[in-house]
């Protein structure tokens, strides 16, 4: 943004943002991004068209940020190799202050001789001071980004457990836009004599803290279903504890224990869209499943269970409203066109068993 910013109403040939990092300039961005735009020596000495060298190799530059002002260079101006190539018809190069510290530097080039009016060495200065403050900024920001990302990726399974008879995957994209990672779950857990738990639900909101208290819910749902409590008794007890929790977020859930001999499964919902099957014959059903509140809402919440009946070759599926709703459709349209029949892709055939080959 800051290079777009500059290169237009400046007529520069070629922008490089490099960042300081301890003694060495790293450069993030340079304007135009063809190798051939930029001197050989970059290329050849530091062996990458992203240079990366210690900033007492040009002398020039490390006097501009230990001053800490923009400094021009007309052309004609004897520097070293390495900048001279840059600015042949004149050269600024701007320290970019921020937290009282210097978080790197702009190099600005012309090939052209270039006249630097009063108006644009103003210009200089001030984007010199607004692009240091964006620089870190941004780098904040990346830092929460990844560890609000590291928090909800350590939260959710690393891999989904073997099924007696069926297969389980899951697609999960998180939201990028901001730190806009948060409250989305699933869960696949084994359970004795031949039984499953699906698991999805929808904590409230988008930031750490509804990725931690995600986290808080799946781990209480795996330990209330290993104990061995009914579908119900499941979701109830998860209620329970987020509203002991004291929290101003609630959470949704969807909770089916699936029988893998029966072909029987029991549905619970807790504000949570339904289950979606598709039928070996290609039909599509979204489940007709009763529901209760969303979790943490009401200490007195009824959570029935509604029978699901699946046939071999059934896929079932469980998704949270980020898949269904968006600000151009509402989630009653999104869900129809989940549940529109789609015809089943062809595959080949598996291969004979060992002894019929």
């Amino acid at each position: 943004a800051v290079v777009a910013a500059l290169r237009k109403p400046l007529r520069a040939d070629r922008i490089a943002l490099a960042e300081l990092e301890n003694d060495r300039l790293v450069v993030t961005v340079l304007d135009p991004p063809e190798p051939e735009a930029w001197p050989e020596l970059w290329r050849l000495e530091w062996r990458t068209e992203w240079p990366d060298a210690p900033v007492r190799a040009m002398p020039t530059l490390a006097a501009a940020l230990s001053d800490g002002r923009p400094q021009i260079w007309p052309a004609g101006t004897a520097l070293e190799p390495a900048l001279a190539e840059v600015g042949p018809g004149g050269l600024a190069v701007l320290p970019l202050p921020a937290a009282g510290r210097m978080a790197g530097a702009c190099l600005i080039g012309w090939d052209s001789p270039h006249d630097f009016g009063p108006d644009e060495r103003a210009l200089l200065t001030a984007s010199a001071g607004l692009a240091g403050q964006a620089l870190m900024r941004a780098h904040a920001f990346d830092a929460e980004h990844e560890l609000v990302g590291m928090l909800q990726r350590t939260l959710l399974p690393r891999r989904l457990p073997k099924l007696p008879g069926a297969e389980a995957v899951a697609r999960y994209l998180p939201a990028t836009a901001g730190l806009e990672v948060g409250g989305d779950w699933y869960d696949v857990i084994p359970l004795p004599d031949n039984h499953v738990a699906l698991v999805i639900g929808d904590v409230q909101g988008h930031s750490a803290g509804a990725a931690t208290l995600m986290g808080q819910m799946r781990t209480a749902l795996r330990a209330y279903a290993a104990e061995g409590h009914p579908p119900d008794v499941v979701v109830s007890h998860a209620n329970r504890l987020l509203l002991d929790m004291e929290t101003d977020l609630f959470a949704t859930c969807a909770y089916v224990d699936l029988d893998m001999e029966a072909g029987s499964a029991w549905c619970v919902r807790a504000g949570h869209l339904p289950p979606v099957l598709r039928h070996p014959d290609g039909s599509v059903e979204i489940a007709e499943a009763e529901g209760g509140p969303p979790l943490g809402v009401l200490t007195q919440a009824d959570f029935p269970m509604t029978p699901l009946r699946l046939q071999p070759g059934t896929v079932l599926a469980l998704t949270t409203d980020g898949l269904v709703e968006s600000p151009d459709a509402d989630i009653d349209d999104g869900m129809a066109r989940l549940g529109r029949p789609r015809r089943r892709p062809r595959r080949a055939a598996p291969p004979p068993p060992p002894g019929l080959r």
